[in-house]
């Protein structure tokens, strides 16, 4: 399955970094270039931009200042620029406001087209790969994600915006909620929409494609049988 290709590139070399991945059907590229693009993604996001070798890929997030995901990249390094990419509902944002902090910097913010294969939707959700749309953008920290898991944070790297909140919640504890991935059939989703466990409000719907599922879910409930509001049962992927 497609999923299962994507986890076979993600083990191909010791994360946080990979062969590089298939892009996704819907997504836009960024890409960062110039002589100081390394330092500057490095400053930005919460993977380890500066130390990826050439042609690996790795996951990040462009963090607010409270901590919270404004976007998920899958970012890639090549000889002479990083490509970075995300949903193309987030390109014309993400591009405006990172390109205010190049200021004296030797870097460049363009957009670009994606190269290379591209797999559905469907088979991130699956594979647990997390995206952050306009919709839910600024509601979640990178734990609530996995992106500590998936190799998308750094707690040995320097500060990037909302790196305290980030390292914090690692270092002391107290993650209440994390990503989930299910199956659902007979059903039409939304994004943000609520999960439930009885009548109880447990999490809320991330992403949602072709029967597959993710949501962010109480760490305390994810093993309950979990429902929509129209009581469509979630099913254990």
């Amino acid at each position: 399955m497609c999923h299962d290709f994507i986890l076979m590139l993600m083990i191909t070399l010791k994360p946080p970094f990979t062969a590089i991945w298939p892009h996704k059907v819907g997504d836009a590229c960024l890409r960062v270039a110039g002589t100081d693009a390394a330092t500057f993604l490095q400053a930005q996001l919460t993977c380890d931009a500066l130390n990826m070798p050439l042609h690996t890929t790795t996951l990040g997030a462009w963090c607010n200042a409270q901590g919270r995901v404004r976007a998920v990249l899958r970012i890639t390094r090549f000889d002479n620029h990083f490509d970075c990419v995300l949903p193309a509902s987030l390109l014309e944002h993400t591009q405006k406001t990172l390109s205010r902090y190049v200021m004296r910097s030797q870097v460049t913010i363009t957009a670009v087209s994606c190269d290379g294969p591209s797999l559905a939707p469907a088979a991130f959700i699956a594979a647990g790969i997390p995206e952050i749309t306009p919709d839910t953008a600024e509601q979640f920290v990178p734990q609530m994600l996995n992106l500590d898991q998936l190799g998308g944070v750094s707690f040995t790297k320097g500060c990037y915006p909302g790196q305290e909140i980030v390292a914090r919640l690692h270092f002391k504890g107290g993650l209440k909620r994390r990503l989930a991935v299910f199956k659902v059939a007979d059903a039409k989703p939304n994004v943000n929409d609520g999960v439930f466990s009885g009548s109880d409000l447990v999490g809320q719907v991330l992403d949602v494609a072709d029967g597959v599922l993710s949501a962010v879910v109480q760490l305390t409930h994810v093993h309950e049988t979990l429902t929509l509001a129209d009581g469509a049962p979630l099913l254990p992927h």
